[in-house]
Formats: structure tokens, C-alpha cells, sequence
């Protein structure tokens, strides 16, 4: 994880270097959670997905691709999933890139071994 504006915050994931135009693929066998905007007042995309069948308990984020599905789009590792968007008008001269996020989900019971729930949720 790199660093970003000056350590404030860290950057998740890895960036892929595409020129924009070039077509990006579904990065998990997955459905599309989500498809909206990377960045408030920004034509950029933020595309989320939801692992199954092999990738079951995966969940991705691809950002700087126009989706050419709608949520609920079942797609296979490899398969079509957009095309890369240009990143020049939010971030001008920047190496054109995709950015993808990918994290596993976990069954909390384990996590929660020991705490005690009172009533109102919270715990001790």
C-alpha cells in the first residue's frame, strides 16, 4: 500500500497502467454489486463486485471503467467487463491507469468469540 496526498491517506490496491479505450476484463467470476461514480462531480466510474462460484467471498472495486452491464451481471474471469476511462481531466498528466481493490469477506462469529452483547448492541 502506497501513500497518498502527502501520508494522509493509504492507497488499497493496485493500479494497472491502460490506455483509455482499452478494454478491461471482470478481474473474479463475479456479479456486479454496484456501478457509480469513483469521484462526486466526476464522470469516473466505480464498478463493485460480489465473488461466486470459485471467488465466493471475494468482493472487488474497479474504478476508471465504463461498464457495459448492468448490476446484476453475472461475468466470468477474462470475460468483457468496460473500457478503460481517461483519468487526465480529474487528474491531468497522470499515467492513464484501472485501479482494482480486491478484499475478503470473513464470517464475524469467529471475531466475536469472548465479547459479551448487551442489549442496544454495543459491546464489552
Amino acid at each position: 500500500m502506497a501513500s497518498r496526498d502527502g501520508g494522509k491517506r493509504t492507497h488499497l490496491g493496485r493500479d494497472y497502467i491502460a490506455l483509455e479505450g482499452d478494454e478491461a476484463i471482470f478481474p473474479i467470476h463475479s456479479v456486479i454489486e454496484q456501478i457509480g461514480v469513483a469521484y462526486t462531480k466526476s464522470a469516473l466510474s466505480s464498478i463493485h463486485l460480489r465473488g461466486v462460484g470459485e471467488h465466493r467471498g471475494l468482493i472487488a472495486k474497479v474504478l476508471y471503467v465504463g461498464c457495459e452491464h448492468q448490476a446484476g451481471y453475472e461475468g466470468r474471469v477474462g470475460e468483457r467487463l468496460g473500457t478503460v476511462q481517461s483519468l487526465q481531466e480529474k487528474y491531468p498528466g497522470i499515467t492513464n491507469h484501472v485501479h482494482l481493490e480486491v478484499m475478503a469477506t470473513v464470517d464475524p462469529e469467529g471475531l466475536m468469540e469472548g465479547a459479551h452483547v448487551e442489549f442496544g448492541g454495543s459491546l464489552k
